[in-house]
């Protein structure tokens, strides 16, 4: 059963209530997806990871004006999980700053006002590492994701998860 579902951001999303953990992802030139089930009685608890080079990527894809230093990711948590009561995980590949490389000076000062905006919405920033030769690659975020659900589930720090990225690789999970 799909229900389309528009939310604040003014991004299209599909509801699918299906599937026990939520998904919010991408598929080239398309709109995000959200997947989530719809639970009979309120949970408590939500643990929600964003993959934030992906999720980045995904919205300027959809809206190449929108810059998510001002964007209201706490909002945008509280609509799709219908709570206020939220753990929210920021994953993303830490830039290095080079002095010799003016790319990276730029992209380092972006990525601190990003973590200073997200550290303001009480939002915790776990930090993969970026990987350069001719452009930079993200490393050892997917596999921290996939740690923080497995070790949070162990500990029962939540009841339900949520992983927003535009990376299709995450929908099989």
């Amino acid at each position: 059963r799909l229900k389309t579902l528009w939310l604040a951001t003014g991004m299209k999303a599909y509801l699918n209530t299906n599937l026990p953990i939520g998904i919010l992802c991408g598929k080239p030139q398309s709109s995000l997806y959200i997947k989530f089930k719809i639970y009979n009685k309120p949970m408590k608890r939500n643990l929600v990871i964003f993959d934030g080079s992906n999720f980045y990527h995904g919205v300027k894809r959809l809206s190449k004006n929108t810059h998510l230093t001002y964007f209201n990711y706490r909002k945008f948590v509280e609509i799709i999980t219908g709570s206020k009561d939220n753990k929210i995980e920021d994953c993303v590949g830490e830039i290095r700053k080079d002095p010799k490389n003016k790319v990276s000076e730029r992209l380092y000062s972006n990525q601190q006002a990003l973590f200073y905006h997200l550290e303001k919405q009480d939002i915790i920033i776990k930090k993969g590492f970026m990987l350069k030769d001719k452009v930079y690659h993200e490393k050892g975020v997917d596999v921290r994701i996939a740690l923080d659900i497995l070790r949070e589930a162990l500990k029962d720090e939540y009841d339900r998860c949520f992983v927003i990225s535009s990376d299709t690789d995450i929908i099989p999970a």
